[in-house]
């Protein structure tokens, strides 16, 4: 169909390809496969097949460069130090999912790379390349007038510092993943929020009566509650245009904000 006649076909395992190979490679794209014999579900590069770990080694004669697509539940920060070589991590979104993880190996990068970017994306086309900042670049703050919570991809970056950083947003909380500020950044990589009014959890029955609040989408952070939890408690429906965020502020105590959808 392509017409082309510089393609090759090898029937065998990878292990035996690579093993049996005399040819040197610009590049090698890894799939491993993310199931077990018994069809269950495989999320580390060890448990995968091929084990592209334990053939690190061979791949470093064969190649100049590998790009392996991992599970998107991978854990981004120990698979990094796994490969060693690794240069540039990509997380792809489709719409509100991520999707994929590829790992961009380097053999031909003699010097191990303290920080490897960790480039963003959606299928859509917003990209954000995050790199590992310091703590002491971001400053937290009570709820302001607008109110923003990172894509997918950008939470599955865990590099919420320099999310905070590019966009000079304040951080609710250390471990509170949402951000604030009392200008509204319209290039933000995720869902912006107009901010309604902020209280204590302990007073939601009063928010939900001063506004009509029958229909609502609920989201929870850092906070010992989930979505089934408000949903019965307060007979709310979940849809809408309608935000309620409840989170942990940085004294522990419990808030809920009541938001509109700007996007």
């Amino acid at each position: 169909v392509l017409n082309q006649t510089n393609i090759n076909i090898f029937n065998a395992s990878f292990e035996v390809f690579i093993d049996q190979t005399h040819n040197k490679y610009d590049w090698i794209y890894l799939d491993p496969s993310r199931r077990d014999e018994d069809n269950n579900k495989l999320v580390s590069l060890e448990q995968c097949t091929p084990n592209v770990i334990d053939l690190l080694p061979i791949l470093k004669l064969k190649t100049k460069k590998i790009l392996i697509k991992a599970s998107p539940l991978i854990n981004i920060p120990i698979t990094i130090k796994l490969l060693e070589n690794c240069i540039k991590v990509r997380i792809i979104q489709l719409k509100s999912e991520v999707r994929e993880i590829l790992f961009e190996i380097d053999f031909t990068n003699k010097n191990r790379l303290e920080n490897v970017p960790i480039l963003c994306q959606s299928v859509e086309g917003q990209v954000l390349e995050l790199a590992d900042i310091s703590e002491n670049t971001i400053s937290y703050c009570n709820m302001q007038t607008y109110l923003y919570i990172p894509a997918p991809c950008l939470m599955k970056s865990q590099r919420f510092n320099d999310i905070g950083h590019h966009y000079c947003l304040n951080k609710i909380a250390v471990n509170t993943h949402l951000f604030t500020s009392e200008e509204i950044i319209d290039t933000f990589f995720g869902l912006k929020l107009l901010v309604k009014k902020n209280v204590p959890y302990k007073k939601m029955s009063q928010l939900l009566k001063e506004y009509n609040i029958l229909k609502s989408n609920i989201i929870v952070k850092n906070a010992s509650l989930t979505n089934q939890d408000i949903v019965k408690k307060y007979k709310i429906k979940e849809g809408g245009n309608d935000f309620l965020i409840i989170y942990s502020n940085q004294n522990t105590e419990i808030f809920v904000t009541y938001c509109i959808f700007l996007n």
